[in-house]
């Protein structure tokens, strides 16, 4: 397994090696944007159907969740990269695109976003998303201190495709224990990124099912 907490210490050492990463500006957005999630309400969704033409992806929508208004959630995300630049003394470059974010309650959702991805300049995809999740890592320890980090890492197969994951457990200083899954896979030169955080299992059960059930035409 990984060592983050050894890995979050040695960051600063490392940044501006890949402080351009798309990738890595998008984990440091996730921090402030669960905390953003955690107050908003979302709208009924008109469809229970999910499908991207570009990786040729359909999800079943889970019942259970809302889509988030995608307004609110674009300036969530840039306020969280000018945040973390602003502890770094560095501009983040953003070119995630964000395909939905649904959630359900006030602690549970689950996201998916795509961007370019460059083999040439990270030809290392496993390494890549290895050192963007120490990013996460630190992001946590930084805007959410005195939480306890607990991590575990494996694939997945979803529809006879393989996808990283990384799972980590996130104990808060009142006890409170919130989940967040990162499911990572390259699609030619686009990389697909899904994230699934939840507080109450059995919602997240649901929302983890629907994911794992996704189509991708071959």
């Amino acid at each position: 397994m990984t060592n983050y907490k050894h890995r979050s210490s040695i960051l600063e050492n490392i940044i501006e090696r890949v402080i351009d990463a798309s990738v890595t500006a998008k984990f440091f957005m996730l921090a402030p944007a669960i905390i953003f999630l955690l107050s908003c309400s979302p709208k009924k969704h008109a469809t229970d159907e999910f499908y991207n033409d570009r990786l040729k992806w359909t999800m079943k929508i889970p019942s259970i969740v809302a889509p988030e208004d995608m307004e609110k959630w674009k300036k969530v995300q840039d306020a969280g990269m000018e945040a973390m630049g602003n502890t770094y003394d560095v501009k983040l470059k953003k070119k995630t695109e964000t395909l939905f974010i649904f959630k359900s309650g006030n602690e549970n959702f689950m996201e998916a976003t795509v961007e370019p991805y460059d083999k040439n300049k990270h030809p290392d995809y496993a390494h890549y998303i290895n050192m963007n999740y120490g990013f996460f890592y630190h992001a946590i320890e930084v805007q959410l201190p005195g939480t306890i980090i607990d991590t575990s890492q494996s694939t997945d197969v979803i529809d006879e495709v393989i996808f990283y994951r990384i799972k980590f457990k996130l104990t808060g200083t009142d006890n409170t224990v919130k989940n967040i899954i990162f499911f990572s896979r390259l699609f030619g030169d686009q990389d697909l990124f899904v994230s699934i955080m939840y507080q109450d299992t059995a919602k997240g059960a649901v929302m983890l099912d629907a994911f794992r059930k996704s189509k991708f035409d071959k």
